[in-house]
């Protein structure tokens, strides 16, 4: 049986060799374009060789026992594939000049002057360098940038197939490899479709940084949206419109993409507006209606028909003022400017789980002589979600 000392050592040796890992195009003795990184490799492989058959020698007790001569095996396995390898290697030295030709005859076509600068968003994008890459708003460049990367589409699986794998001179995960460039060129439609769609969302991620930010004021501000910004109000409270706006804006761009659905161009809100509706079912339940307010018939009848008008589809459960009276603005002067009444009213929207909660202004202007000019309908203020009661 092996000895506690030569177990130790088999399990050891077993352990490196189980972590050694072989690029499977190298273990088919396919080195074209790599030669660096199968030089490495053969490296790699004679340091665990050496290694493995130094650690067996010295198991000259343990020589014979079958544990031992398994792990000796996968020794000999690993010199067979360093010398297959470095067989490969030769065999490519004999055309290594010819394909440094090659690809420096495609380095020249493809990698100077406007082709680079017309495609670097699509290779970037491809290497995940830069996500919200977009694309550019003129149809005719995006067209032009598409036709770049179809020509060089056509060199990779044709007449500069032999180097579509480089990455020599420039290095793996470079923006003007050979391999960056022929991998790039073979997604062009899937990342013109996802460029378009990142310009058509124009600045949805500053918008999700808004909201964000409505979510750390939520409870502070009871429950309320307080944004201004208009895109964020009509992303929270009609998406639909602003998607069908944002992807009408950029309609011809998406066409010329092939771009059949443009629902998902606010993706990028997403996130933030999951994680703010998350908060608003945490703060939901402590917000109620107000109870036996004022009322005042006229003008609730205004924030109906405005809630109505903006909001097709809502059905609205109650309305209330704020206040019995007027508050009234003044000049430095002591006359009159305006004079105001806030309310609330309480609304379902369809598909939506809360009622919403609104708040509104109604403003008459001074016209003189006591008496003020009514206005035409009320202004619509935050929002809160809340149940519906």
């Amino acid at each position: 049986a092996i000895s506690p000392d030569g177990a130790r050592t088999v399990q050891r040796v077993n352990a490196m060799l189980d972590q050694l890992q072989i690029d499977p195009a190298f273990a088919a003795g396919n080195v074209s374009g790599r030669e660096a990184d199968a030089r490495a490799t053969v490296n790699r492989l004679r340091s665990a060789y050496n290694d493995c058959n130094m650690q067996l020698r010295l198991l000259i007790r343990d020589s014979r026992e079958p544990e031992v001569a398994a792990t000796r095996r996968r020794c000999d396995g690993v010199a067979a594939s360093q010398e297959k390898l470095q067989a490969a290697l030769s065999s490519a030295g004999a055309s290594a000049e010819q394909n440094k030709a090659l690809l420096y005859d495609f380095y020249s076509k493809f990698t100077r002057g406007l082709p680079d600068a017309q495609t670097i968003s699509f290779r970037q994008l491809h290497l995940k360098i830069n996500p919200a890459a977009t694309a550019p708003t003129d149809i005719n460049e995006f067209r032009a940038a598409i036709a770049v990367l179809a020509n060089v589409d056509a060199a990779c699986k044709g007449s500069h197939k032999a180097i579509a794998q480089a990455t020599e001179p420039h290095g793996p995960d470079s923006e003007q490899a050979a391999a960056t460039w022929c991998a790039t060129a073979a997604r062009r439609d899937e990342l013109g479709r996802v460029m378009a769609m990142n310009t058509a969302a124009g600045p949805a991620r500053i918008w999700g940084n808004e909201i964000a930010k409505l979510k750390d004021q939520l409870e502070s501000n009871e429950g309320f949206l307080t944004t201004d910004v208009t895109p964020v109000r009509r992303a929270l409270f009609d998406r639909e419109a602003l998607v069908k706006e944002a992807a009408g804006r950029h309609q011809a761009l998406l066409d010329a993409a092939g771009v059949k659905d443009a629902s998902g161009v606010l993706g990028p809100l997403q996130p933030s507006i999951d994680s703010l509706m998350a908060e608003v079912d945490r703060l939901a339940p402590r917000w109620k209606f107000p109870a036996g307010n004022p009322r005042d018939a006229a003008i609730e009848g205004y924030g109906r028909r405005a809630v109505a008008k903006v909001y097709p589809g809502s059905v609205v459960k109650a309305s209330v003022m704020q206040t019995a009276a007027f508050s009234i603005r003044k000049n430095a002067l002591g006359v009159p400017l305006d004079r105001n009444r806030d309310g609330f009213i309480l609304y379902k929207m369809p598909n939506e789980k809360y009622c919403r909660q609104q708040s509104f202004s109604y403003t008459e202007t001074y016209s003189g002589g006591g008496t003020y000019q009514k206005p035409d309908g009320v202004r619509l203020n935050y929002i809160r979600y809340q149940p519906c009661q």
